[in-house]
């Protein structure tokens, strides 16, 4: 096995800076919060502070430090040396100072990284192996994911040289481990045996393993006999027998697609146990994809035939419809005739009857018995007609498979036991006898000839293409299976077993966020399902409505379909009321109302340090998370006068990814009814607020229960009105627009009862994340904002009037 599989372009590049970082990999690396920045300043003089951030970014970014710190792109080191305020020119030199190998030290002690020793090479190896032994992965594959998981787990990145040869020995290693088990399963006959599968006979143009592993192409009864032959001969080296229980199933695969690609002169070519071992697993996997292909072989036959035969029924349809009608029209004027004769009261139908001529009428009929179709007739006449074709593989299929059922399937399995129990019988097949449970209307009626048929009789060829095509769709329903297959075998065998499920149990519920034990949970379903099964019960006979009748045998239920009721007046005079009354809440202010509910905005962190912390992170994640869930990008969200909604590019790279961060999602998830007893919130219509004579400065409007109050604010809380994210001010019209929420770290307001509203009002307006709304509040248009497609800016005023919302006990 090659030690060295990385190319020179892959060696040069690793551990290094190939081009320069866009902004979001700045973002996400090279960006210095406080505390970064706090350390980065106490470094001696000008060049060991741009030094110590940029070694700091450069081990985030490549997973470990470089020997000279100055061969780094040079807008890394302008994006650094604009956080600190310094000249990046004073960088120069930073790469013979002693002082960078003490800046790594730092950086190691203060992050949490830590070198490549013994320890984190023994844990890389073993976890190499164990990955190695279950797939078969490509090293360069291996060797990125162990870079990863380095960088993940802040270990410094080892030399290319290093890594290399670790993947290298740990895949090698589990190969040899995978040759010698497989190598010795078979036992010395069966081992001469498989090595001949590569040896071509004298006369012959293809190896006996050239012809095995090549799929059936013939779609005909007589590729169902051939692929039944396959499989077989493929039973014959006693590969099923052999426990290779321990070997995992991804690299039995890897081995089996190599046998059937490569030439039976390239798998004779390797060397000692992985040739072998290469056998072994082609005969220990090849039956069962050979009896899923011989099985499908089948299905595409019996397919073929249905569609043939239907095809056939619909052209002979169209043949004798005209003899049909002939027919009907005959006998509709016999029966015109007749009750004619009936409706006179002197008639007498029998005298009417003598001096016609009735053979025309008697044949009439016969051409309507033979030709008219019931409901459910189908192809079944014309694929019985197919038998002689079904007997040419049937016996074989049924004596190769040994098929097994769901309870569901049960009645196909007895009719195919006594199909093969026909087998050279000659005596008359009572009915009695026969299992007909899986027999529909229409297949009876060709099983059980009506009379002038003997009364016990039974037609023997309809009841086999009855059993096969009743086989083959339990197939398709895996009804009826055969046990170890992977395409049409059970699919209930893919289940964890009981070992399995316990060892993982605690996992998935805990991920879940479900207890271990289910009787609990159990026992509330188990109420829930008889609660409603009796209340079904008990309306169903006091429902005229529903219905239940017999149809082919099974039981339906009808419904009635329901006439359709006029609204009432009053019905829409409540909605346009109801209507009139909802707020127009915005998506940017519902979703910082939630987190003032449940506040997990603040479990965002930076994607490389779990510690760092910016001034109001909260508005810009709420604004990201809006730009991400309606699709609308960064553009309208931006707001350059508002520092929190300038940093909403970092904020994405940094803090987001494709999906929500487990901490903000279970505390939403365990925050649930917390938040429905929240939701019941008094919502009040009224009037544009410009236009109510207003209370002096120190007073704002709040609707704190069944009127509206005065509440008097102290400097301390006009100052958390008047916010710098306000466009307005406590002045401006969207300063009266108010929510009373509870947020731990807030200023709290009192109204002059002493009642808490337990929160600083948060201004909606400085709140909406849109920066269209946002430079309109600017402009001094305070009214109300929302989304809209077919603005130019994404957003369009609302002429809903301004609307104050307060919790219960504020």
């Amino acid at each position: 096995m090659p030690t060295n599989f990385l190319s020179e372009d892959q060696r040069r590049r690793f551990g290094r800076f190939a081009e320069d970082p866009d902004e979001g990999q700045l973002a996400g690396s090279f960006l210095l919060d406080q505390t970064a920045r706090r350390r980065a300043m106490a470094a001696k003089g000008a060049r060991n502070r741009i030094g110590w951030a940029v070694q700091l970014g450069t081990v985030r970014y490549l997973g470990t430090f470089l020997n000279n710190p100055e061969d780094v792109p040079a807008v890394v080191v302008d994006y650094v040396a604009e956080q600190l305020g310094l000249d990046p020119a004073e960088f120069a030199g930073y790469g013979t100072k002693e002082a960078r190998w003490d800046h790594q030290d730092q950086i190691r002690e203060g992050y949490g990284y830590t070198k490549f020793e013994f320890d984190q090479w023994f844990a890389l190896a073993r976890w190499m192996y164990q990955r190695a032994w279950i797939g078969s992965e490509r090293p360069t594959l291996l060797f990125d994911l162990a870079t990863k998981r380095l960088v993940d787990k802040k270990v410094v990145l080892p030399g290319v040289t290093v890594l290399e040869r670790l993947v290298s020995g740990s895949r090698e290693r589990a190969e040899k481990r995978l040759w010698a088990t497989l190598a010795a399963a078979p036992t010395k006959e069966q081992a001469a045996g498989l090595q001949g599968l590569v040896v071509v006979p004298a006369g012959k143009r293809l190896s006996e393993l050239d012809r095995l592993r090549r799929s059936p192409r013939d779609i005909t009864a007589r590729g169902v006999g051939k692929a039944l032959e396959r499989y077989e001969a493929l039973n014959t080296f006693g590969g099923t027998a052999w426990d290779l229980s321990a070997i995992p199933p991804g690299r039995l695969q890897a081995l089996v697609r190599f046998a059937r690609a490569a030439r039976a002169q390239a798998v004779s070519d390797l060397a000692g146990d992985r040739r072998l071992a290469t056998l072994v697993a082609f005969a220990a996997v090849m039956p069962q994809i050979a009896a899923d292909e011989a099985i499908e072989v089948f299905d595409l036959v019996m397919g073929d035939l249905i569609r043939s035969s239907s095809t056939k029924m619909t052209k002979q349809r169209l043949r004798t419809l005209k003899d049909l009608d002939a027919a009907a029209i005959l006998l509709r004027q016999a029966w015109i005739a007749v009750c004619g004769t009936a409706a006179d009261p002197e008639g007498d139908i029998r005298a009417m009857l003598d001096t016609m001529d009735v053979g025309p009428f008697h044949a009439a009929a016969d051409t309507v018995k033979l030709l008219a179709q019931g409901p459910d007739d189908g192809a079944e006449q014309m694929l019985a007609a197919r038998y002689n074709t079904i007997a040419r593989f049937l016996p074989d299929l049924l004596k190769t498979f040994e098929f097994e059922s769901s309870p569901a399937g049960e009645p196909v399995l007895d009719a195919l036991a006594f199909v093969k129990s026909l087998k050279g019988r000659r005596r008359p097949i009572q009915a009695w006898e026969v299992p007909a449970k899986f027999l529909t209307s229409a297949w009876r009626r060709l099983v059980f000839p009506p009379p002038p048929m003997p009364v016990a009789s039974v037609e023997k060829r309809a009841l086999i293409v009855a059993s096969t095509e009743a086989l083959r769709t339990a197939l398709h329903r895996h009804e009826v299976y055969v046990e170890g297959l992977r395409k049409w075998g059970n699919p209930n065998a893919r289940l964890l077993n009981d070992t399995a499920w316990e060892a993982a149990r605690s996992r998935v519920c805990e991920e879940l966020d479900l207890d271990v034990k289910p009787d609990k949970i159990l026992a509330g379903w188990t109420d829930r399902l008889d609660s409603a099964h009796r209340e079904f019960a008990d309306g169903l006979a006091a429902n005229p409505a529903v219905r239940i009748e017999q149809q082919g045998g099974r039981d339906r239920i009808i419904l009635t379909g329901l006439d359709r009721l006029d609204e009432p007046a009053s019905l829409r005079e409540l909605h346009k009321e109801v209507e009139a009354r909802l707020p127009a809440v915005d998506l940017p202010e519902m979703v910082l109302e939630v987190d003032s509910w449940v506040p997990y905005l603040g479990d965002f962190t930076h994607v490389s340090e779990a510690n760092s912390r910016m001034d109001d992170l909260e508005l810009s994640v709420a604004a990201v998370l809006t730009a991400e869930a309606t699709n609308v990008g960064v553009e309208p969200i931006v707001h350059d006068g508002v520092d929190a909604l300038n940093r909403d590019f970092l904020v994405r790279q940094a803090r987001l990814g494709a999906d929500l961060p487990q901490p903000p999602a279970l505390r939403l998830r365990r925050g649930h009814p917390a938040v429905q007893g929240r939701v019941r919130h008094l919502v009040q219509r009224l009037p544009q607020l410009d236009d109510q004579p207003q209370p002096d400065r120190g007073s704002q409007l709040i609707q704190t229960g069944a009127e509206p109050r005065h509440v008097r604010l102290q400097e301390t809380d006009r100052r958390v009105i008047a916010h710098p994210h306000h466009p307005g001010g406590p002045d401006h019209g969207l300063s009266k627009l108010l929510t009373a929420t509870p947020v731990s770290w807030s200023v709290p307001t009192r109204t002059p009862a002493g009642v808490s509203l337990g929160a600083r009002p948060m201004c909606i307006a400085r709140r909406l994340v849109g920066g269209a709304a946002h430079r309109a509040a600017r402009a001094g248009h305070h009214e109300r904002y929302r989304r809209s497609s077919s603005s130019p800016v994404g957003w369009e005023r609302s002429s809903m009037p301004a609307v104050l919302t307060c919790h219960p006990g504020s």
